[in-house]
């Protein structure tokens, strides 16, 4: 994960995140409710409220204690697998805490954000809480 910037956000807030194949929709998940959202632009694309809570299958948080262990459940995984997105705590704030595979380590610790994702391509990260979403741009070109 190295230098990025924010290039579009959106309100509505996400628990969950994820890219569709084509990079083109973020699909976004809060309690009762599903959201699409388009890219670049973050405009809202689809909204349902399905008659079930799709955030209530969400795993709880981990413990900042545990982010060493090696069966975590990972939020998102970056493309090529080096770096992988965990729901954490600090006190009653939501993290993002981004871990390098190869050898342990922290690699981004982002208060505030509950949910995370990598497009393919690696070259959009999305970062979402109760106060919305932010999409990020890598400024380095890959290769």
């Amino acid at each position: 994960l190295g230098p990025i910037r924010v290039v579009a956000a959106a309100r509505e807030p996400a628990f969950a995140l994820s890219f569709d194949e084509d990079g083109v929709l973020i699909r976004g998940i809060s309690p009762f409710v599903v959201r699409t959202w388009q890219i670049p632009a973050m405009s809202l694309h689809t909204e349902e409220r399905p008659g079930d809570d799709p955030a209530a299958a969400l795993p709880p948080p981990v413990s900042p204690a545990s982010l060493h262990e090696s069966d975590l459940p990972v939020v998102a995984t970056a493309p090529g697998g080096d770096l992988v997105a965990v729901h954490s705590r600090e006190g009653r704030s939501d993290v993002i805490a981004v871990i390098r595979i190869s050898d342990g380590s922290l690699a981004r610790w982002v208060r505030g954000a509950r949910a995370a994702a990598w497009s393919a391509d690696g070259r959009h990260f999305a970062l979402g809480g109760q106060w919305g979403v932010l999409l990020a741009e890598t400024t380095v070109t890959p290769g």
